[in-house]
């Protein structure tokens, strides 16, 4: 005899296990972003292919010092415990906007095989609770993300954003139920800002500048966009972007506008540069201040 099909607790346990694996193999190898939905992570729309490390062009070394960062974390669970030493990893992305900050940290957690859990402190209803409940509360294999931490609460003296104390914000990166095996990204537009008390080792491991592009950026740039073009090509191109005259996004902007053709974005480069407002390089801080 045939039990009713919602009295079949195995056909029911193995339609739930299948509709899982589906679920589970349809994400693979993707990035999953979570933001806080009533205090709590919820997904943000489908899982969307990793961004290739590649894609994203910084200063020399310094992808290197960040990647060779978080690979030695992940692989030393052991020896922070045995030391006694709470298994937590804080990034501080600092510099101007456009310059790839968030960029960078969608293509680490690609490479890394993990999901971003974005927190925006500046959010109606956020509140000490809140963002303690989230930040130790993260899904497994993911980084934490406090985009614009200069916006939601620059210094001790301010008055909270919304419900948020500064207490409460270090409270939540690091008290006693602070979550093990955390990787944490800060980042600002206005380093100069930031209370010391933020960045301090232990919140901050690792601070990293990003600035207006340098010639090898330039460089890289404009070689990914048009690979076949010839040496020569390219150094007329670096001849009229001199050393941090604008961002990583301000050129690519640019070149899209010519993505078939190096020859129009070459000849239009003057009229690029000229539009750009000067600004004054900002204090780089080294990648493992």
């Amino acid at each position: 005899m045939k039990l009713p099909l919602h009295r079949n607790r195995t056909l029911i346990k193995n339609l739930i296990k299948d509709a899982m694996d589906l679920a589970f193999a349809k994400d693979e190898g993707k990035t999953i972003v979570y933001t806080n939905v009533h205090g709590s992570w919820g997904r943000t729309g489908s899982a969307r292919a990793p961004r290739p490390m590649e894609s994203v062009i910084l200063p020399e070394q310094l992808k290197e010092v960040v990647v060779g960062d978080i690979k030695d974390f992940l692989g030393n669970s052991k020896w922070y415990r045995d030391m006694g030493i709470p298994y937590r990893r804080g990034y501080l992305f600092h510099g101007y906007p456009g310059s790839g900050k968030t960029s960078f940290i969608y293509a680490l957690a690609g490479h890394f095989r993990m999901n971003i859990c974005i927190v925006n402190l500046s959010e109606k209803h956020m509140n000490d609770e809140t963002l303690n409940q989230l930040l130790n509360n993260a899904p497994l294999r993911s980084v934490l993300v406090l985009e614009d931490i200069d916006v939601a609460y620059a210094n001790r003296d301010s008055d909270s954003m919304n419900g948020i104390t500064f207490s409460g914000l270090l409270n939540a990166l690091d008290g006693i139920a602070a979550q093990e095996g955390r990787i944490l990204f800060m980042t600002t537009n206005h380093m100069e800002v930031l209370d010391p008390a933020l960045t301090r080792p232990g919140r901050v491991d690792v601070a990293c500048h990003f600035g207006l592009a340098t010639q090898f950026q330039v460089r890289q740039m404009f070689k990914r966009f048009y690979p076949k073009v010839s040496e020569s090509k390219v150094l007329d191109f670096l001849k009229f972007v001199p050393e941090e005259t604008c961002t990583m996004a301000e050129l690519q902007g640019h070149l899209l506008k010519y993505k078939d053709h190096a020859d129009d974005a070459l000849a239009n480069i003057k009229e690029f540069v000229s539009t750009l407002q000067p600004r004054k390089p900002r204090k780089a801080i080294a990648a493992d201040d």
